[in-house]
């Protein structure tokens, strides 16, 4: 017991010297040795990366400006609301989202149709993580935008 607690101490130190944000499921996957899940901003970021590579052949660069938009938005979300730079895949459910679509709502007093639009872009992002197999199911399927 000594030395799990030793080790779990060692893992908190190490976080503590790399300082960012970390939480105890981030200590228990480095205890367990568990690698480190993809994340939201990552799939963002591979999504845009199709989309500025593929522009005038299917995409245009405004499709891409509101990718950015989306993306920036949700980063000002992490780091207001959770203090984070990324939120892993596996930890996306109905709360986050609500969560998310509150703060659109009432940070940039954003409309319905507004807010949907960003939902929209995570909404495809998190299709394409279930496709690449980085999660198992899009938790988009119980939220719906409310009014």
């Amino acid at each position: 017991m000594d030395k799990v607690a030793s080790n779990i101490l060692n893992i908190y130190n190490q976080f503590e010297a790399g300082n960012k944000k970390f939480d105890v499921v981030d200590i228990k996957n480095k205890l367990c040795g568990i690698e480190e899940e993809h994340g939201i901003v990552e799939m963002f970021g591979v999504y845009m990366n199709t989309i500025e590579s593929n522009i005038g052949k299917g995409f245009s660069a405004t499709t891409l400006k509101h990718y950015k938009t989306s993306k920036t938005r949700l980063l000002n979300f992490l780091s207001d609301v959770y203090g984070k730079k990324e939120w892993n895949l596996s930890n996306i459910g109905y709360k986050f989202i609500n969560d998310f679509d509150v703060y659109l709502k009432t940070k940039y007093n954003n409309c319905v149709n507004t807010a949907w639009c960003y939902h929209k872009h995570m909404k495809k992002v998190l299709n394409i993580a279930v496709a690449m197999v980085n999660i198992a199911t899009n938790p988009y399927v119980k939220f719906q935008v409310k009014t």
